[in-house]
């Protein structure tokens, strides 16, 4: 069953509200996200974003449940640039481990529950829409997650992505070249698989879930890890 309900002008104030329920054999997903574009008024973009998410995996050895609950602020602070400011709290847990499952990843099924507390920025500079020439323009983002406000584990989450693009063929064709990188450094405590990055379809095409980056192997058991860098 999916129910999925969409406004980008809600009440007639330029408001996007989208709510979505999705209950499937392999997932479940419950999700909010509420974006007010003129907050007190202002230049200020207040964001609410709410999920939750309960996964039985036919790709691993385990089923996971995962929470976040996200506020944020965004303003500009140049003509094509603008400033993120968020919090985040994320829930955790990896449950239903298979007798497969490998020790790596039997060991981080049996921390349990976690909570991640973080707080964050992201700087982006957009000249594709306001830049001189309407047919291209350039997309540089940074952002950065310092997690240590609460729950279980320190660490900085960085990711960084450049975007080029221009139009061809009287503006039928639009060319893109993209370059995008993570890392996810801990300072105290580790994280596990629920934590790290994933190359989903949408970054590179072609190959089956989670099939790159590291794996545990164990008899025929052969789970993707995530990464820490990409």
């Amino acid at each position: 069953v999916i129910v999925k309900y969409g406004e980008t002008n809600f009440l007639g104030r330029g408001q996007k509200l989208n709510l979505a329920v999705t209950t499937g054999t392999d997932d479940r997903q419950y999700s909010l996200n509420f974006a007010e574009p003129a907050f007190l008024g202002r230049d200020l973009r207040f964001g609410l974003d709410l999920s939750y998410v309960e996964t039985d995996n036919q790709n691993s050895v385990y089923d996971t449940n995962l929470a976040r609950f996200r506020p944020s602020i965004e303003f500009p602070v140049s003509e094509n640039g603008r400033v993120q400011l968020r919090y985040t709290l994320n829930m955790s847990e990896m449950t239903d481990l298979g007798t497969t499952a490998g020790a790596l990843i039997t060991a981080e099924a049996a921390r349990g529950q976690e909570w991640s507390s973080s707080l964050g920025y992201t700087y982006s500079y957009d000249t594709r829409r306001t830049g001189l020439n309407p047919n291209a323009g350039v997309l540089l983002e940074f952002g950065q997650d310092f997690g240590g406000v609460g729950g279980n584990n320190q660490f900085i989450r960085s990711t960084a992505k450049a975007i080029a693009q221009t139009k061809i063929l009287s503006e039928e064709v639009t060319l893109r070249a993209t370059l995008e990188g993570g890392m996810l450094n801990y300072m105290n405590g580790s994280g596990r698989v629920t934590d790290r990055f994933f190359m989903g379809s949408s970054v590179m095409r072609g190959f089956e879930s989670g099939g790159i980056g590291p794996r545990e192997v164990s008899g025929t058991t052969d789970d993707s890890l995530g990464g820490n860098m990409f």
